[in-house]
C-alpha cells in the first residue's frame, strides 16, 4: 500500500498483453478553481451511537458525502470545500437557522427541496437533506450527528500503480452490498481530474461477456466494444471490472486505444485475503494519498 501513484504503467502494460490468452462522468467546464484534495480521508463521520446507520459514502475534489437511514427515512449528508458551493448555489427563500452553534439557513419559499444549510469555520458548507420525510427537525437531527473527525472509506482492493498521467476523480461505495466505484481520469486542474476509467467491485450478475483473457495470474473476460471496452475478473466471488466510462449523451470515441491500459490496471489490483472481512479492507487514503 501507498501513495504510488505516479508509477508508468507502460512496463505493466505490456507484461499484461504478453500474458494474454488467445492473443464518465463529464468533466467540470465551469466554476470555481478545484480545490487541492491533500488526502482520499473523509473529514467527517456518523456514529453508531446517534442513531442513523451509514449506507454509502463518497468523495470528490469538490464534496465528501455520507448516506445514512434512520426509521423509514434515507438522509444525504454532504461537505463542500470553502468557496464551490454554499447557498448562493440554492433557490428560493433562504431562513436563517443556527446548527449546533453554527449559522446556517433552511429552505423556504420557492426552495426546489427541503434542505438545511450550515457553515464552518473554514467558511465551507454543510447540508443534509433527507427523503421521502423532509420534517425539518428529521434534517436538523441528521446535522447535528455529524462529527467533524476524520474517517476512513474502506476498499476492496490495493492498486500499485496508475496511468502516466492519470489521478483519481472520485471514490463511491455502498457499504450495504459492498459495491466500490473508482473512477479515474486526466486532471483537470489541481485535485481535481474527469472521470474516463471506473474501476468497480460488486457481486457477481452473471458472465460478463468478451474473450478470455489471463491477467495477474486470474483469469477474466475482455469486452472489446471500441465505445466502452470493459474487461473484468472475478475475485473470491465478486466481479472486479475496469473499463471506459461515458456520458450517457456522448460523444462515443473509438477507445480502443484504452484496452493496455485496462490490462495493466488489471494486473497492478491487490486484493485481500479474505474479501468477506471487512476489517481486511485498505483506507482509501493509503491507497491513493
Amino acid at each position: 500500500m501507498g501513495t504510488r501513484w505516479r508509477t508508468v504503467l507502460a512496463v505493466t502494460a505490456l507484461a499484461v498483453l504478453t500474458g494474454c490468452d488467445a492473443a464518465a462522468q463529464p468533466p467540470v467546464t465551469s466554476g470555481p478553481p478545484a480545490p487541492v484534495r491533500s488526502t482520499w480521508r473523509l473529514g467527517h463521520r456518523i456514529p453508531a451511537s446517534s442513531g442513523f446507520r451509514v449506507v454509502a459514502r463518497s468523495v470528490s475534489a469538490y464534496e465528501e458525502s455520507t448516506t445514512v437511514v434512520r426509521g423509514g427515512a434515507k438522509c444525504y449528508i454532504s461537505h463542500n470545500p470553502s468557496g464551490t458551493y454554499g447557498p448562493e448555489n440554492m433557490v428560493g427563500e433562504k431562513i436563517p437557522v443556527e446548527v449546533a452553534g453554527r449559522p446556517g439557513v433552511r429552505d423556504g419559499a420557492g426552495a426546489e427541496g427541503a434542505y438545511l444549510m450550515w457553515q464552518q469555520p473554514d467558511q465551507s458548507w454543510a447540508s443534509s437533506s433527507c427523503y421521502p420525510d423532509e420534517d425539518p427537525r428529521q434534517l436538523l437531527r441528521a446535522a447535528e450527528a455529524v462529527v467533524w473527525k476524520p474517517s476512513s472509506i474502506a476498499l476492496p482492493f490495493d492498486l500499485q500503480t496508475l496511468p502516466a498521467g492519470y489521478d483519481v476523480a472520485s471514490i463511491d461505495t455502498d457499504l450495504q452490498t459492498g459495491s466500490t466505484g473508482v473512477h479515474i481520469g486526466l486532471p483537470l486542474g489541481p485535485g481535481s481530474a474527469a472521470a474516463d476509467l471506473v474501476l468497480s467491485f460488486d457481486p457477481p450478475y452473471g458472465v460478463t461477456g468478451g474473450r478470455p483473457v489471463a491477467v495477474g495470474g486470474r483469469t477474466g473476460t475482455l469486452s472489446e466494444d471500441p465505445q466502452s471496452p470493459r474487461l473484468c475478473l472475478v475475485e473470491q466471488g465478486h466481479q472486479v471490472c475496469v473499463g471506459a466510462e461515458s456520458s450517457d449523451t456522448g460523444p462515443y470515441p473509438d477507445r480502443s486505444d484504452q484496452v493496455p491500459t485496462l490490462l495493466a490496471i488489471a494486473g497492478a489490483l491487490r486484493f485481500p485475503a479474505d474479501l468477506s472481512d471487512r476489517s481486511d479492507w485498505f483506507a482509501a487514503e493509503d491507497v491513493f494519498g
